[in-house]
């Protein structure tokens, strides 16, 4: 008898193991990847209201407001930044390496995979404020574009938005 407990003990002790390691593991999967082009994801799209996206996203955070017209939002937790410009979305940057364009560029590319991509598409800026960095603009169509920001010989960011809202160096600014 006390046989038939302690087996059954250790079974439903591997059990609650295996469905912890399975919690555990899919806790810290990565995420899929996410498509990505000068319109935003195929969630968020340049162009929505404020509005549009506080209904698409229950607790967004406080913007900050960086002047009477412009305020940002950092969405940490899904690693972009959004940027509004008199209440409409005109860019969101891209901090997560799993935002990837249809040109396979994300976080972590280098710059000759962007020039590749891109080829003489590519408006290529020193940064401001770093000397080693490069910005690497893209217009795609109209008045929309990607950039791709360079930091250590590899894209840290990926911005998609208005060509206008794309040349802001410090969010508003």
């Amino acid at each position: 008898m006390d046989f038939c407990i302690s087996k059954l003990a250790y079974k439903t002790g591997l059990l609650a193991c295996c469905l912890y390691m399975l919690c555990f593991a899919s806790a810290w999967a990565k995420p899929k990847d996410i498509l990505i082009s000068e319109q935003g994801t195929p969630e968020i799209k340049i162009g929505m209201s404020y509005a549009q996206v506080k209904a698409l996203f229950h607790n967004l955070p406080v913007p900050r407001q960086e002047s009477h017209d412009c305020r940002q939002i950092d969405l940490a937790d899904r690693e972009l930044m959004l940027l509004f410009i008199d209440d409409v979305l005109a860019r969101v940057d891209f901090y997560g390496t799993y935002y990837v364009t249809d040109k396979n560029i994300r976080v972590g590319s280098s710059p000759q995979a962007v020039t590749a991509a891109y080829g003489k598409d590519a408006m290529v800026e020193e940064d401001k404020y770093d000397p080693s960095g490069l910005n690497m603009t893209v217009r795609i169509s109209g008045r929309l574009g990607l950039k791709f920001y360079i930091a250590d010989n590899i894209t840290a960011e990926v911005s998609a938005g208005t060509i206008t809202a794309l040349a802001l160096v410090e969010g508003c600014l």
